[in-house]
């Protein structure tokens, strides 16, 4: 789904607002703290499924990831709705796309070496025994520091209801498939539990990638998208 995301973003601007102003990459050392927004998305296209997907995609190592929290006065601390910058680009890929999350945090950027691995997560609630992640649709880690450039490191599952359409061991029942690939379809996220065979599967996202400050970044998957800002904060001189 990467070529309709990208025209999309290109034509999306990003608002910028009070202590955020623009820099340049050669100033990013100077800084201290960054608002980072993360917006996941799902096509609405679900011929991805059709694809061959491992049933066990592995996990994120979550060592010494720490969780978002709510006191703004610290590092890693969760942004509250109006301090949030990217509505207009939210309803504008809703237009298009399934929302999955959108949150934002502040943070300071440490270099690669020293990098805090922050935990994911979010998106709708499953209650399923098969669900790993608390039963949430994204669960993951993320990764962010800085130097001459802004490097991102993301490794998330995305967990969807769906049903197995060529298991490797079709005489095992679909909960019991759990090695090899399969094809899948698609199953009705509000009742998905009264489909025969529908399951929860992970599908990963892993990639590291460098970023703009202040330029909408989008990380591609055939089935999801994250969209990623990261600002500095800077007073106004």
């Amino acid at each position: 789904m990467s070529k309709d995301v990208v025209k999309l973003v290109k034509t999306l601007r990003l608002p910028l607002f009070g202590a955020l102003l623009l820099t340049t990459l050669s100033s990013l050392a100077n800084e201290k703290w960054y608002h980072v927004e993360v917006i996941v998305i799902e096509a609405k296209d679900k011929s991805a499924l059709a694809e061959e997907w491992p049933l066990n995609p592995g996990k994120p190592s979550m060592a010494n990831a720490i969780e978002l929290g709510t006191d703004s006065a610290t590092d890693f601390s969760l942004l509250k709705e109006n301090e949030l910058t990217l509505g207009r680009a939210k309803k504008r890929l809703q237009q298009h796309y399934r929302l999955v999350m959108h949150k934002g945090w502040r943070q300071m950027l440490s270099d690669k070496e020293n990098a805090t691995s922050i935990h994911l997560l979010g998106g709708q609630q499953f209650s399923d025994s098969l669900a790993e992640n608390k039963g949430y649709e994204v669960d993951g880690m993320i990764k962010l520091s800085g130097g001459k450039f802004i490097n991102v490191d993301a490794d998330l599952l995305f967990h969807k209801p769906i049903k197995l359409v060529s298991p490797t061991n079709p005489e095992l029942p679909p909960s019991e498939n759990t090695e090899g690939t399969a094809r899948f379809a698609e199953v009705s996220l509000k009742n998905w539990k009264n489909e025969f065979g529908a399951r929860l599967q992970a599908f990963r996202l892993k990639e590291s990638s460098r970023l703009k400050a202040d330029e909408m970044h989008y990380i591609d998957h055939p089935l999801y998208g994250i969209i990623i800002v990261v600002s500095p904060e800077k007073s106004a001189v």
